[in-house]
């Protein structure tokens, strides 16, 4: 799986890991609906949600594939 990866250098490396510490440092609650026991309905709601943000990610992305 990690040979897929072409190595980073260390600037790259510092980059991910300050958006890391940005995140983790966070008050936020992070958790999913699911993780915070709430309801069927507001699990079903962030899954769609999280559905809807994939494919408005992936069309474009493939869609300028099937172009070349």
């Amino acid at each position: 799986f990690w040979l897929d990866y072409p190595p980073r250098s260390a600037t790259q490396l510092a980059r991910v890991l300050r958006l890391v510490y940005a995140k983790a440092s966070s008050a936020e609650d992070w958790r999913t609906p699911f993780e915070r026991d709430e309801p069927a309905a507001a699990i079903v709601a962030y899954e769609e949600q999280q559905l809807a943000e994939s494919l408005a990610y992936i069309r474009p992305v493939f869609a300028e594939a099937n172009q070349h």
